[in-house]
C-alpha cells in the first residue's frame, strides 16, 4: 500500500467487514497518517487481531488507535519492532489510559522503547484488565517496572508474560516470584534479563 490514496481506497472497501485478522507488515508504510485512517475505518467492527510492525508508527498513530471506537471487537494487538515503530513510554501511557481496550486479550509491545514509567502505566491501566498475554520483550524495563507488574491487580488474569531482554535483575525476578497478583501465569519469558546474582 504505497500511497495514502491506495490505503484510503483499501479501507473504504465494505469487504473489510468480514475481516477478523489484519496484518500490516514490513514495507506497508502505514505511518501515523495510515494509523489514523485505520482507526477511523467504519468497516473494521469485526476485527479481532491487528498486527502493525515495521511501519513507522509514532505518537500520533498510537493516540488515534487509543481513541477509536471503531475497533471495539479487537482482542489481539501487536505493535512492535524497534527499527520502525519506536513505541515509547508516553505511547504506552496513552494505550493504558484508553477506555476502548476492555476486550483486549493480547497486547504485544516488544522491541520498542518503553521504560519503567510506561510499564507502570500498563500495570495500572484498568482498561487492560482482561489481558491474558502481555509481551514487553526487548524494551527498557528495569526493577521498578517489574515491581509494578508484580503488584498489579488489573493484570491478575495474565497467563503469559514476556519480559525477555529487559534488565530486571535478581530483585525483579524475586518480585515476580513473590507476586500475589500474577497467580494465573502459565508462561513467563525472562530470557537475557540478567536475573542471576
Amino acid at each position: 500500500l504505497p500511497t495514502s490514496q491506495s490505503l484510503e481506497e483499501f479501507l473504504g472497501s465494505p469487504l473489510l467487514t468480514y475481516v477478523w485478522d489484519l496484518i500490516f507488515g514490513a514495507h506497508c508504510r502505514l505511518g501515523d497518517e495510515g494509523m489514523r485512517a485505520l482507526s477511523n475505518c467504519s468497516h473494521l467492527s469485526n476485527l479481532e487481531r491487528l498486527v502493525v510492525a515495521h511501519n513507522g508508527v509514532r505518537d500520533e498513530g498510537v493516540a488515534a488507535l487509543a481513541a477509536t471506537q471503531a475497533l471495539g471487537n479487537l482482542k489481539h494487538l501487536f505493535l512492535g519492532d524497534l527499527d520502525a515503530c519506536q513505541i515509547e513510554t508516553q505511547d504506552a501511557q496513552i494505550l493504558a489510559a484508553s477506555e476502548h481496550f476492555v476486550h483486549l486479550h493480547t497486547l504485544s509491545l516488544s522491541e520498542n522503547m518503553i521504560d519503567d514509567r510506561g510499564v507502570a502505566a500498563l500495570a495500572q491501566g484498568a482498561g487492560l484488565r482482561n489481558l491474558k498475554s502481555l509481551s514487553l520483550g526487548e524494551n527498557m524495563g528495569h526493577l521498578e517496572g517489574v515491581e509494578s507488574l508484580a503488584e498489579s491487580s488489573h493484570l491478575a488474569g495474565l497467563h503469559g508474560l514476556d519480559l525477555s531482554m529487559n534488565d530486571i535483575g535478581p530483585r525483579g525476578a524475586r518480585a515476580l516470584a513473590e507476586s500475589t497478583q500474577l497467580v494465573n501465569l502459565r508462561a513467563l519469558d525472562l530470557s537475557f534479563s540478567r536475573i542471576e546474582d
